[in-house]
């Protein structure tokens, strides 16, 4: 089965006592904030922090497996879950945007009780040479 499938599949399936819960408290000097983050984004962020877990966990065995089968498919492993990690922040990030129309916000974040923050800081604007470089 395909990862996309399976993605959906996993998504769904994680339950409200599963969300791994942002820690950063918000700064009241700086932050301002959005809203409150939609299940649909808990289980995106809680997702990929399980994900990053189970990396950091292959990652021990690629350091100190005696095992070079072992080591081998750790290291794997710890690759296919870097890459599924970071494509699954990148759908996070899109998602939070999208949901809180923050694409004007060059700062945005997650924190603790699933508060969606931004700072009050414009987007750098892009010169020409910045574009043709994308």
């Amino acid at each position: 089965m395909s990862w996309l499938k399976m993605l959906a599949m996993e998504l769904s399936s994680i339950n409200v006592k599963e969300y791994f819960e942002p820690e950063d408290k918000i700064d009241c000097k700086f932050d301002v904030v959005a809203g409150e983050a939609s299940d649909e984004i808990k289980r995106i962020y809680t997702l990929a922090t399980k994900l990053r877990e189970a990396g950091a966990r292959y990652a021990i065995d690629v350091s100190f497996s005696r095992d070079n089968q072992l080591r081998t498919d750790a290291k794997k492993k710890v690759h296919e879950l870097k890459q599924k990690t970071e494509v699954l922040m990148q759908i996070f990030w899109i998602t939070l945007k999208d949901d809180f129309d923050l694409w004007d916000k060059y700062s945005i974040g997650i924190r603790k009780g699933w508060k969606v923050v931004y700072r009050n800081e414009d987007i750098l604007p892009l010169s020409f040479l910045d574009l043709l470089g994308n």
